[in-house]
This record gives structure tokens, C-alpha cells and sequence, in this order.
């Protein structure tokens, strides 16, 4: 995954596909329209017999999303903060990606329709419930994390628990108003401020 906040919540948690590749699925309610194991090398097998070569294209342009997207944990690192996400998607070069719907993104450079509705909407309704009508950002890093860049790994124990490891050690204040988030004296996280 290009999470390294959740590689590092995650760390020592049993993954559930140590053994090799799981399978990927679409299904369109009545049949399997497409299966492959999702190593590397069946998956983009696979995916150029059902969808041609053109689906290709894609790739280059999650991983230079991904890239851009990635710099995010060095401006944190340094104390970079933003007052919108705007700004935020601005200096990661992204910005333009937040303001076109990832259908018209996606048919803008030419890939495949039934790759577009079929395997890009599958990822997108598996990670957000939603189809191509949101942002091409937010379906560009759906795609990152269905294996185009990066990797993609289960629990054996399942998510649930990520929060629950987070939460041990904890203070948790809940019905608090949040005054500001500020960078703490030390640099390496930030400090909430409530009037507590």
C-alpha cells in the first residue's frame, strides 16, 4: 500500500494473503464477468485478453499520481501544514485531477469503456460505494489501491482491528469542541487544543 500511516498501524498484524495472491473478481449480478489471480503477472494478463492494451495506459498515470501523492509525508515531516485541501491538492500538483469527474477523466485519454464501467467503477464501488461520477483523484487512488501501484493486502483478523490498536493508550474526549490543531514543540505530530 502507498498508506505508510497505515503500514506502520498495521505493523505485526497477521496478513491473511502471506501465502500468494488472492483472487480478483467482477461480478454483475448474475455472473463473473472477469477473474484473475491478482499477482502481477496474471492480473495484467487477464486484464489485456478481457479489456485490450489500451488499458495500459493507466498505469503510468496512477504511479505518477501516486508519486505526487506520496510527497505528502515529507511536507508533514517538515511541518507543512495547509488552511484547505484546495491548497493541500495544489502543492502535490493534483488540484486538477479534484475537478473533473473520473469518467470524463478517464475517456479524455483514451481508455477502454468496459474497462472504464467494469474493472475502474468495480475498484471504485469496493473502496468508496460510489462510481466514476466522483473525482478523477479519488479514482486514480482507488486504482493504487486495487494493486496498480503499491500492493494490496488483507488481515487475517480483519480491519476492525486498526482502530482498536489505535485507540489502546489513547485519551479519548468525546462531546469536546476542537479550538486549533498545532504543530507540537517537538515536530513530529500535532497537538489538539479543546476547551478542556
Amino acid at each position: 500500500t502507498l498508506n505508510h500511516y497505515l503500514l506502520n498501524f498495521t505493523a505485526g498484524m497477521k496478513r491473511a494473503n502471506d501465502g500468494g495472491p488472492s483472487t480478483l473478481a467482477i461480478y454483475d449480478g448474475s455472473s463473473f464477468r472477469f477473474q484473475s489471480s491478482e499477482g502481477t503477472l496474471p492480473l495484467a494478463a487477464h486484464l489485456t485478453e478481457r479489456y485490450g492494451a489500451d488499458w495500459l495506459k493507466i498505469i503510468p498515470i496512477v504511479r505518477q499520481m501516486a508519486s505526487r501523492l506520496s510527497r505528502i509525508y515529507e511536507l508533514q515531516r517538515r511541518g507543512v501544514a495547509f488552511e484547505t485541501p484546495a491548497a493541500l491538492s495544489e502543492a502535490l500538483d493534483l488540484y486538477n485531477l479534484t475537478q473533473v469527474s473520473a469518467y470524463d477523466y478517464f475517456r479524455r485519454i483514451g481508455l477502454p469503456s468496459e474497462f472504464i464501467y467494469e474493472f475502474i467503477d468495480g475498484a471504485s464501488r469496493d473502496n468508496y460505494n460510489q462510481d466514476g461520477s466522483l473525482n478523477a483523484l479519488a479514482d486514480l487512488v482507488s486504482l493504487a489501491g486495487a494493486g496498480l501501484a503499491g500492493d494490496v493486502f488483507e488481515l487475517q483478523e480483519g480491519t476492525a482491528q486498526i482502530p482498536q490498536r489505535l485507540l489502546q493508550g489513547a485519551e479519548v474526549r468525546l462531546n469536546t469542541r476542537v479550538e486549533a490543531v498545532r504543530l507540537h514543540p517537538s515536530q513530529l505530530n500535532y497537538a489538539i487544543l479543546d476547551a478542556a
